[in-house]
């Protein structure tokens, strides 16, 4: 059968549903369950991957008991801490994001439609490993650091390390991803994200945010974050390495593209030919450099 065929309106799997009350009940599971494990935040790809058949487990494991210690936006000196049950809805509603971390805002705003954004939350939007995933490519523009946790402690992984491929993470089977953490962006500097979907509330076909600083004409910083063309959301490292330094000019941003070109490996599927997301991709780069540099 293909995947629209197959009953949507039942999760045909049994499974146990765990409501921990604490983290530390949270991570007790998880020790004791690993891979049979699936945890609950919003369920805007969790459900639907147990409806469809995509996902198998034997135990769901509800957050709605850990508001307080996983959904918040907290401003700190140096960086910003965002909780990873913290909605797509309350990301695009803070006035802080706005300003200070204007691609993320318009990331967030960009998925799906306001009854998901209402629900999903950004730490599901990063552990489902989509290649194509809106608010990890506006986070790797910011460098953001992502705070993971289990019974032993924590670790912090730069969000760059964090991915393996489609749907895969470094995640260990007894940790959860609690925490975002954004550095403060350097002043003066700005930031956009741009897409290419089907339809408004599809998933995209390509996507690229950038973040860029300027010292008179000449590219101080740059972050140029892809997403949809590679196994993974990727930075063109060497993109950035060739423009930093150099002034900002359609010369340099033409020979740029060259070798943004060699960076992405995208492929052909129902949303998009790997011509077309290489060819959309040079195009989104191009768009966000004059939008923020105005060349």
């Amino acid at each position: 059968m293909l995947a629209q065929d197959l009953e949507t309106r039942v999760i045909a799997l049994e499974f146990e549903y765990l409501e921990p009350k604490t983290m530390s009940e949270l991570l007790s599971i998880l020790d004791k369950y690993r891979d049979d494990a699936k945890l609950l935040a919003g369920g805007t790809d969790l459900v639907v991957g147990l409806k469809k058949g995509f996902v198998k487990c034997k135990y769901v494991v509800s957050l709605k008991h850990l508001k307080k210690e996983l959904s918040y936006i907290i401003s700190e000196k140096d960086k910003i801490r965002i909780g990873a049950s913290t909605t797509l809805k309350e990301i695009e509603g803070s006035q802080l994001i706005k300003d200070k971390f204007q691609a993320l805002y318009e990331a967030v705003k960009d998925i799906g439609s306001p009854m998901i954004r209402n629900i999903a939350t950004i730490g599901g939007n990063i552990c489902n490993a989509s290649p194509a995933a809106d608010g990890v490519v506006s986070l790797l523009a910011f460098d953001a650091n992502l705070k993971v946790v289990n019974s032993s402690g924590e670790r912090l992984i730069p969000i760059d390390k964090f991915f393996l491929g489609p749907g895969k993470t470094v995640l260990k089977p007894n940790e959860i991803l609690t925490e975002i953490q954004i550095p403060l962006p350097p002043e003066n500097a700005k930031s956009k994200f741009l897409s290419i979907k089907r339809t408004g509330i599809s998933v995209s076909t390509a996507c690229a945010a950038v973040h860029l600083q300027l010292k008179a004409s000449t590219i101080n910083y740059i972050r140029i974050c892809l997403g949809a063309v590679a196994p993974t959301p990727i930075r063109a490292y060497k993109t950035e390495e060739y423009l930093t330094g150099k002034e900002l000019s359609v010369k340099n941003v033409d020979e740029a593209l060259k070798i943004l070109e060699g960076e992405v490996s995208p492929i052909t599927d129902v949303r998009g030919t790997a011509e077309y997301r290489r060819y959309a991709t040079k195009g989104l780069v191009r768009k966000i450099i004059k939008m923020l540099g105005g060349v």
